[in-house]
Order: C-alpha cells, then structure tokens, then sequence
C-alpha cells in the first residue's frame, strides 16, 4: 500500500494542523504526489526519451560512477528508488528522463569537521529535441506557495 513508508497523518496532524500547507501535505502523505505539468504529445515525448536514452548522464555520474552507484544502491535498499530498464520507460504514461549528475560537495560531520561526500542531481532543467525542460513545463501557478522565515534570529 502506498505510504506505508511516512507516518500516519493523524499522528502528524496536532502539531502541523495550523500550517497553512498542512492540507496539501496531508493529501501528499494519504494519496502520493503528482506535479502539474503542461501535457505533451506522445511524438514528442518519445523523441526526447530516445534521446535521453541514447545520450546518457552527465559526465559528472560517469567519472563519479562509483560514489553514484552506491548512492543509489542505498536509494533502492531504502526503497526510495526502483530500478526499471530504460526500454519500460516507453511502456510507462507521460513518463519523462532526465540525466544524473554527481558532485562533489564539502559538509561538516557531526563533530564539526569538514568532510567531502557525494550527491546525485537529476537534471530536470536539461533540454532535448523537443526544447522544453521538464522544469520548463511545470505550472507554476498550481504549486503551493513558498513560504520563507528565519529559524534563528
């Protein structure tokens, strides 16, 4: 069943409820999350995933391969990610593919230490041949607003 992996909403609900996002979230954690994008055609579609099949990842995931590889290992031993053949993403509706990236990136360990680790990106902003980006194509007016504060004054 869907959601399994979050916490119960109700559990959630006395300390969120009064956030003006809490509805939103609520529908996100009980029925999954969809993003709204402007529809393409199939045509179109397909020609971009071909061409994102045949081209590949960034050369940042190829010459990180293996910090990249282990990064999604733990992804899908975490059951954040499923590993699909890139041929089933032609079998799947409106399904879009976009090339990774892994980058280097200095942190601070828990004892406050610098130290280098790795992250993957998912290019949602790269083009192909049909020139509209994924993050091109988000209908920004039915995101939820975006709300800044400070947590330190």
């Amino acid at each position: 069943m869907f959601g399994l992996e979050f916490r119960d909403p109700s559990n959630l609900e006395p300390l969120l409820h009064q956030h003006p996002n809490w509805p939103a979230l609520k529908e996100i954690l009980l029925n999954g999350a969809s993003f709204p994008l402007q529809s393409i055609t199939n045509k179109a579609r397909k020609l971009d995933l071909e061409f994102h099949a045949a081209r590949g990842n960034h050369k940042s995931a190829v010459i990180n391969r293996a910090a990249l590889d282990e990064i999604i290992e733990n992804d899908i031993s975490k059951g954040y990610a499923l590993p699909l053949l890139k041929e089933v993403l032609f079998e799947i509706p409106n399904a879009s593919l976009a090339p990774l990236g892994c980058i280097k990136k200095d942190t601070i360990n828990e004892r406050g230490e610098r130290s280098t680790k790795f992250r993957m990106t998912h290019d949602q902003s790269f083009l192909g041949p049909y020139l509209h980006s994924v993050n091109e194509r988000v209908i920004r007016e039915c995101l939820p607003n975006c709300m800044y504060s400070f947590a330190l004054l």
